[in-house]
């Protein structure tokens, strides 16, 4: 089916129609834009921005967490390992979800490194609490209060019965806590030196054999109890440093997780501002290529069903008088349709009054020729003869003048 073929309301729907499919191309292109831009978006918050914060958030945890074991070490209070645990946690839940985004974009595992590295830590520190509950929370509990117990009860002794010894027991107490502030080695063997020192002069000194035996015994039981401590607390220095080897290995893999997150976020933004700007190019060219073929499609359709109408408007202007002022509806009119109905009322009320002046001519005719046979058996004189030939002859002239103006 050609225009041609066409209805007036066939045409106008058929042009609605495509200037319709046009606009909803365009709209499309520009919405496929916009959710392309949502959807990198999305994908970037939920990717590089949220790896980035968790890296973050690892780095804020593992400060609170090192600030309270930092607190146990000098306090040794029994709710910083609580706090410890609990930050320890957090971490986790954020190295798990490190983890998960690092399995969607395929990147290097700093998650898995990081939560094995902190599971280091915790087990570490949870040992180093451990060892320093066996030490001695404080100079009563533990080892520390076991051997203090037993000096003491030494010192009693020594009081009553050998004072002289009691220099070397002072002695033996200053290189104990010039050890437990220290922590310097020397003095375990100063320890050593002058529990040895004390022992010959209990050995030689004149006691009886039940305080002998008591003070020789608790001064070893000091002395095991001591280098017991010592064997702890150098666990906790080896366990001190496995754990804060294992923290100065995490702080690294946090910064490096922040750059890349970083630099992936750089990336990302820039590959999604050219996307985004060659999407805008190709849309306004689209929208553009739209209003073009729509402009086209409207003047082609208008003139499809304007050329005939301007057609009619020709032909009744050939039926009918130029249009006077009074008839158009304003100045510069260019309605085509108006123009037409105008031009169909001249032409109507013209073809009107012709067919009236026909009527009237025909009417007079035939009176006229009525007249001519009433008196076809009575004589009629030249004169009127004559004035009956020249109206019919004026009559004739008025209708060939007449037919003149239908003659298209």
């Amino acid at each position: 089916m050609t225009l041609k073929n066409m209805s007036v309301g066939e045409r106008l729907g058929v042009g609605f129609g495509l200037i319709g499919f046009l606009f909803a191309l365009v709209v499309w292109q520009y919405h496929q834009t916009l959710f392309g831009v949502v959807d990198r978006f999305e994908t970037l918050q939920a990717t590089q921005v949220a790896k980035k914060i968790h890296f973050l958030n690892v780095h804020r945890y593992m400060l609170e967490a090192r600030r309270s074991e930092k607190d146990f070490l000098v306090r040794k209070k029994m709710h910083y390992p609580e706090r410890v645990a609990k930050y320890v946690q957090l971490l986790i839940l954020e190295t798990e979800k490190i983890r998960a985004i690092e399995a969607k974009t395929a990147s290097h595992p700093l998650g898995s490194e990081i939560n094995n590295l902190i599971h280091i830590y915790h087990q570490d520190f949870k040992n180093i609490v451990k060892a320093w509950q066996i030490n001695g929370l404080d100079h009563n509990s533990g080892l520390q209060g076991k051997f203090r117990d037993t000096i003491h009860h030494v010192e009693d002794i020594v009081k009553q019965h050998i004072p002289s010894l009691e220099e070397e027991i002072l002695t033996l107490r200053r290189r104990e806590k010039d050890f437990l502030l220290r922590g310097d080695k020397s003095y375990v063997a100063s320890v050593q030196k002058t529990v040895e020192k004390i022992l010959t002069i209990i050995e030689s000194a004149q006691l009886s054999p039940a305080n002998k035996k008591t003070l020789l015994a608790g001064i070893k039981r000091y002395e095991k109890d001591f280098l017991a401590l010592v064997s702890h607390n150098d666990e906790i220095i080896i366990l001190t440093a496995n754990m804060r080897s294992a923290v100065h290995k995490i702080e690294p893999m946090i910064t490096l997780g922040v750059a890349e997150a970083t630099s992936q976020m750089h990336i990302a933004n820039d590959y999604t501002r050219l996307e985004t700007q060659e999407k805008t190019e190709i849309a306004m060219f689209v929208a553009l290529i739209g209003i073009l073929l729509g402009f086209t499609f409207a003047v082609y359709f208008s003139r499809s069903i304007t050329r005939p109408v301007n057609t009619l408007i020709q032909l009744t202007d050939l039926f009918s008088p130029s249009a006077d002022e009074s008839e158009n509806s304003g100045p510069g009119q260019k309605d085509e349709i108006i123009k037409l109905t105008n031009a169909m009322g001249r032409m109507t009320g013209h073809l009107r009054d012709i067919i009236y002046y026909f009527v009237d001519h025909v009417a007079e005719l035939k009176k006229m020729t009525k007249t001519i046979e009433d008196n076809t058996d009575k004589t009629i004189s030249p004169k009127e003869k004559k004035q009956m030939i020249a109206s019919m002859k004026k009559m004739v002239k008025a209708l060939e003048k007449k037919m003149k103006q239908l003659d298209v």
